[in-house]
């Protein structure tokens, strides 16, 4: 359970951190 939690977190992180990136590139070339 412990490590699902961890791995659900790590995706979490992951999908806010593309979409964070993408943000920044998006304003980037505007």
């Amino acid at each position: 359970w412990f490590l699902f939690l961890c791995l659900d977190f790590n995706l979490f992180v992951g999908l806010c951190f593309l979409l964070y990136v993408w943000f920044i590139l998006f304003n980037f070339y505007i």
